[in-house]
């Protein structure tokens, strides 16, 4: 049972990150100023939060849309 390098799904992606729990559920309308702050607070919380899974309404179980990671976020 390996990826689809096509399109991954959820079931391809969380089995990898479930086990730190470093990942959250977003919804499509999340403005990118209350990104930024989820992955801050997550980090002062003493949390690792590597990615942010996108879908419709931001509920798990739904299509994925999208990810972001907080690599995405720097700015050069």
């Amino acid at each position: 049972n390996g990826f689809n390098l096509d399109v991954p799904t959820l079931e391809d992606i969380i089995p990898y990150e479930e086990k730190y729990k470093a990942y959250a559920f977003v919804s499509q309308d999340i403005p990118v100023y209350e990104v930024g702050a989820i992955f801050k607070n997550a980090f002062d919380a003493g949390n690792r939060l590597e990615i942010l899974f996108i879908t419709h309404n931001g509920e798990p179980g739904k299509n994925l849309l999208g990810t972001i990671t907080s690599y995405d976020l720097i700015v050069q």
